[in-house]
């Protein structure tokens, strides 16, 4: 590992563990250099990675700012499970099922996807608690003829994993959308806000390796404790 790879696990301990809080700033990049006893260019290399991840900000003439790094990252590309990212992010995390039963092709999906409006479904509803708190609520609807049952403990648990591991399913890649909309009554319900709020909506359209679509997920986040991040290059 190098050199400028260590000091950035090291503060980013020491963000996570508080000795660095929010809204702090960190120590400059000569203090830094001393107390590592490396140059400022390495220091800056931590720093940068710092920022890209999130948990610090750089503002002129003030040095660096750690910020908010409590809200749960999502990636713009790439497809990963909650679970994945939780593990990434080394939260504490549980997922309550709330509905897990075989429904009839909805319409948003029929209108998109070439299926017949007489396909099956399996429509999961899960709370995705970080802390103890609910923080996104996930609608999923699998094509029943491709995936025909989800065992509750594998909601539970990750439906990627199952289905990749246990079904043997290869996951390719999603269209994927981000908005805010208004609320609905299960937002109200598990948010515990009003019919006036709104909440971060990310809907993705997954396919399989051979092209053919087998999944539709609208996820709801709370406005407040969302961010997603990517590294863009020019």
């Amino acid at each position: 590992m190098k050199k400028f790879e260590q000091i950035y696990n090291d503060l980013e301990e020491k963000i996570l563990t508080g000795i660095f809080p929010m809204s702090t700033l960190l120590p400059s990049e000569n203090d830094l250099a001393d107390y590592y006893q490396v140059s400022r260019g390495t220091i800056r290399q931590s720093l940068k990675k710092l920022e890209q991840h999130g948990y610090i900000i750089k503002r002129q003439g003030k040095g660096n700012i750690v910020i908010n790094h409590s809200a749960f990252t999502l990636p713009i590309s790439g497809i990963k499970s909650y679970k994945e990212i939780a593990q990434e992010h080394q939260l504490d995390v549980k997922t309550k099922v709330l509905f897990n039963q075989r429904v009839k092709a909805p319409s948003f999906i029929t209108n998109v996807i070439d299926i017949s409006k007489d396909e099956e479904f399996i429509h999961l509803i899960r709370l995705r608690q970080i802390n103890g708190e609910t923080q996104i609520i996930d609608h999923d609807y699998i094509l029943a003829s491709i995936v025909p049952h989800i065992p509750h403990h594998k909601a539970k648990d990750s439906i990627y994993q199952y289905f990749e591991q246990d079904l043997g399913l290869e996951i390719s890649y999603a269209h994927k959308e981000f908005y805010v909309a208004p609320t609905d009554t299960i937002d109200q319900e598990h948010f515990n806000i009003g019919p006036d709020d709104f909440v971060v909506t990310v809907n993705s359209f997954v396919y399989l390796n051979d092209t053919s679509f087998f999944q539709y997920t609208t996820s709801h986040h709370r406005l407040e404790t969302f961010k997603f991040q990517e590294i863009a290059r020019r």
